[in-house]
Parts: C-alpha cells; sequence; structure tokens
C-alpha cells in the first residue's frame, strides 16, 4: 500500500499536491510533539517517583529506572523528523502560492524543520509581487510581520531581508510598527547596513498600500445612520403620494388565497 508522502517515480511534481502533504505532515508533527512532550514530562515524573523510593522499596528502583528510561526514550523517538517530502517538493516547485502555507508552518515548526522552511521562506519571499497578495490570508499576512518581529537580525540577514521585500508587496498595518525600527536603524555593522536599506525601500509602498487599503475599505463602508429598514420613495415631483392603507390589495376568498 502506498504511503500518502510517497510520490510515485514519474508522477509530476503539483503545488496543490505538495501543499496538501505539507498540511499532512504538519497534523502529523504537531501529534508527535503533543506525544513526545506527555512522553518526557511522564519520564520526569518516574524519575522522581525513583528518587523518592531510592532507599525505602529497593527492589522497585530497578523496574521504575528501567520503565524511566524507556519513556525517556519513546519521548525523544517521538519528536518529528527535520527531513520532509512535502517540503522537497516545494523547493523544487518554487511556488509563490506556498509562500502562506509555509508561514504558518513556520510558525508552528522546532528546530531543524524550523530552519529548513526558513532557508525555503527566504528563496520565495524574493520572487513576491503585489499580485501576490490575494494568495495569502490576513492571518498569514499577520505571521509574516510576526517573523519579522522575531527574527535574530545578526543569524538570519536574508531571511529578514527577505521578508522586507516581500512585505513591501503583501504587507498589512501591523508591519508597519515593525519596520519602521528597522528603516531608523543606527548601524555598526554592515549586516544592519543591508537591513536598514532593504526596510527603508519597503517602507513607502507599504505605507502606500496600506493607505489604499484603508480608502477602499471607507469607500465600501456604509453610510452611518442608514439602517436596513430604511427604504427609498421614487421621486414624486411635488405630486401627492397614496397613503398605504388606501392602495388597493388583491380580493382573496377565505381560505387567504387570490380567486
Amino acid at each position: 500500500m502506498k504511503r500518502p508522502t510517497d510520490r510515485p517515480p514519474g508522477d509530476p511534481l503539483n503545488i496543490d499536491t505538495a501543499l496538501a502533504l505539507l498540511k499532512q505532515e504538519e497534523r502529523a508533527n504537531t501529534r508527535r510533539i503533543v506525544m513526545s512532550v506527555c512522553a518526557l514530562m511522564l519520564a520526569l515524573i518516574f524519575f522522581l517517583t525513583f528518587l523518592r523510593k531510592w532507599g525505602s522499596a529497593a527492589f522497585l528502583v530497578p523496574l521504575e529506572l528501567l520503565l524511566t528510561m524507556l519513556v525517556l526514550i519513546l519521548g525523544v523517538v517521538l519528536i518529528p523528523r527535520a527531513r520532509s517530502h512535502a517540503l522537497e517538493s516545494l523547493s523544487l516547485l518554487q511556488d509563490t502560492r506556498a509562500v502562506g502555507p509555509l508561514l504558518d508552518a513556520y510558525w508552528e515548526a522546532i528546530g531543524e524543520r524550523q530552519r529548513t522552511i526558513r532557508f525555503l521562506l527566504t528563496d520565495l519571499l524574493h520572487r513576491v509581487q503585489p499580485a501576490d497578495y490575494p494568495l495569502l490570508s490576513r492571518a498569514q499576512q499577520k505571521r509574516a510581520a510576526q517573523a519579522l518581529a522575531n527574527a535574530d537580525l545578526y543569524e538570519e540577514t536574508e531571511f529578514v531581508v527577505a521578508l522586507l521585500q516581500a512585505l513591501a508587496h503583501i504587507g498589512t498595518a501591523e508591519a508597519c510598527t515593525v519596520v519602521e525600527p528597522l528603516a531608523s536603524l543606527h548601524p555598526s555593522a554592515p549586516y544592519e547596513e543591508r537591513i536598514r536599506v532593504a526596510a527603508r525601500s519597503c517602507l513607502p509602498l507599504l505605507k502606500a498600500r496600506v493607505e489604499q487599503q484603508r480608502i477602499g475599505e471607507t469607500l465600501l463602508r456604509p453610510a452611518e445612520g442608514g439602517g436596513q429598514d430604511t427604504l427609498l420613495r421614487a421621486a414624486t415631483s411635488g405630486q401627492s403620494v397614496t397613503p398605504e392603507s388606501e392602495l388597493l390589495r388583491p380580493l382573496t376568498n377565505d381560505a387567504g388565497q387570490e380567486p
């Protein structure tokens, strides 16, 4: 039986298939993380119990020590693996439609998997254009700003620069509060100068996009004071309007139906 993570030889790469596979892996990794944490906590409980019984119940000590070691090993084994078939496929596809799902995955990933996603995102974010803005949900746009806020400017300089370039096209108002301090940096090292230049290039475009969105939302907002129950009458050119109670109605029989 073929596993869902296996791609048969000769099967063409497909962005939808790769993204569906990424979601499967994220759900599986979440379960593994939860089980791993529970196993490690259980191993800690067993170890503390082992310490309390060290002198009182010596015959149980070897058994509890063995159980502690087994549970500890289980917790380590359950830690999600770094290798990902979905990430390998997305790295080959180089499709900007993967940016949003990868931002979701980056937010939840840990360790080597997070570094792999960051490397892939760095390449894809350089390719983002204004036309890619609708591809990201509101939550994913916020996560792009949060990823920038949490990034290590020294260790993750390339990632920071890529985020700044992308936020100029896909950023929202939340991103302005993160980009503005970077644009005001007083660089003391070359990497800080790179980040400041990228931030200063990003900020005008980002602010223009945010202002454009604000104007669009204002134009679409209904006027205040006009409820849904307010009805409009056609202009009557000064003529009197017949009261509703005097309008003609169709005759109905006793059953309430028209004859």
